[in-house]
Formats: structure tokens, sequence, C-alpha cells
């Protein structure tokens, strides 16, 4: 996943997808928080709901969740290839 971030920050976002997609779609979701956290520092609004411990807390779950379908579909097609 780290090659997809670094490919990323580079702008390459081919290569990134092509590395990792997980690390692409973990790297929007992080843009998303942080924008959100942003809003709600620099307006001073009251976040509700969306505090910044709620938006951290899915913001690791929803990264751990699109982690784990990566890794499951990479050995899933790991598996069935069979051998050789």
């Amino acid at each position: 996943m780290t090659t997809s971030l670094a490919l990323l920050m580079d702008g390459d976002l081919g290569a990134a997808w092509r590395a990792n997609w997980a690390g692409v779609v973990l790297a929007a979701m992080a843009a998303v928080a942080v924008a959100w956290l942003l809003v709600i520092a620099l307006a001073g609004i009251d976040p509700g709901r969306w505090s910044v411990e709620w938006t951290v807390e899915r913001l690791a779950l929803g990264g751990a969740a699109v982690a784990a379908v990566r890794y499951v579909g990479v050995a899933l097609g790991w598996l069935l290839s069979g051998p050789g």
C-alpha cells in the first residue's frame, strides 16, 4: 500500500491503482476526512455527531475494511490460479 500512496503523491494515479487499488481508496477517504475536519476547525461549527473522534474512527475502520477486501481478493486469486 505504501507504493500505491507514494505513486499517488507523485500524481501517477494509474500506476498507483495498478500497484494497490486499496491505497488509492484509502487516500481518497483520508482526503475527504481532512477536508471535513478543516471545515469544522476553520468555520468553528459544531460538528455534531461528525466529531474528530468519529471521523478518525470511521476512517480507520473503513481503511481496514478496504485493505481486507483487497487482500482477500489477492489471496483467492492466488489460491484459485493453481500450482505453477
